[in-house]
């Protein structure tokens, strides 16, 4: 039996340069044990430290991110603006949006400066194998301020 999710997928290396293609691939793993509520989001091979991949899973935008050999998923939006985050900058554990500088910490979506009303909504990551499951239920968030 084989798992199936399509995922829209556009990376960003470790140097800030965005790749220049971005495809829509149908990704599919054998089914193995999954924890309840998780969806394949990638392949581990298509991260590099230091980069970022965007992924739609069932529908919702997801930034892989993939920092200090761990990955992380956050929503792909930036809490302070509504844009997606593609494009944005890893360093020393946080994402840096690549609009207005806000920054976040990539574990936790705690937002860091300038903008610290607005956490970033983040999700439990498991890899499995090599493949990167993402849990469905986003973790809770304090709500934003404007």
């Amino acid at each position: 039996m084989q798992l199936a999710s399509t995922v829209a997928v556009s990376t960003r290396s470790s140097s800030g340069s965005p790749n220049v293609s971005s495809e829509v691939v149908k990704a599919s793993s054998p089914l193995v044990e999954h924890p309840p509520a998780c969806q394949f989001a990638a392949k581990r091979d298509a991260l590099e430290e230091g980069g970022t991949l965007a992924v739609q899973v069932e529908g919702q935008a997801i930034l892989l991110c993939q920092a200090r050999q761990a990955v992380y998923a956050v929503e792909n939006r930036c809490p302070h603006q509504g844009k997606t985050m593609d494009g944005a900058l890893i360093r020393r554990g946080q994402l840096i949006c690549p609009h207005h500088g806000a920054r976040f910490d990539l574990e936790t979506g705690e937002a860091l400066g300038p903008h610290t009303r607005c956490a970033l909504t983040t999700y439990k990551v498991h890899l499995i194998d090599s493949d990167v499951m993402i849990e469905q239920r986003a973790q809770a968030r304090p709500e934003c301020g404007t």
